[in-house]
């Protein structure tokens, strides 16, 4: 290998030693991009909405994001909550951001339950 390749230990230590949070959401979109950039992109900096969409492009992603950060909108909640695990670790964590994402998102009688018992007084 040739001093002037990077490896992939490489570019971790570079993130871990330097990396400043990005300036904005399409700085985001145009450097962040593999879905091992953004891993290691979000164990450090929350994204910007609108590249959270964009760039959380599979449910473990998604995971991890929502392990630390709460999604900045009801349509980002809509749109990256795809399966019934995901909408329940988010709801544990977070209450969601509007009447119409519970419609969206609250589709079992178990999420419904959970969401009531931790958000709603009856």
């Amino acid at each position: 290998m040739n001093e002037n390749e990077l490896t992939w230990k490489n570019v971790e230590e570079l993130f871990n030693s330097s990396i400043k949070k990005l300036s904005s959401d399409s700085a985001e979109v145009k450097l962040l991009s593999t879905p091992e950039l953004v891993k290691l992109y979000i164990s450090k900096y929350e994204l910007y909405s609108d590249s959270a969409v964009k760039l959380l492009s599979t449910p473990e992603l998604v995971k991890l994001y929502i392990s630390k950060y709460r999604l900045s909108s009801d349509s980002a909640e809509v749109k990256l909550l795809s399966t019934l695990e995901l909408v329940k670790l988010y709801i544990s964590k977070y209450e969601l951001y509007s009447d119409s994402a519970e419609v969206k998102l609250l589709s079992t009688l178990e999420l419904v339950k959970l969401y009531i018992s931790k958000y709603r007084v009856i």
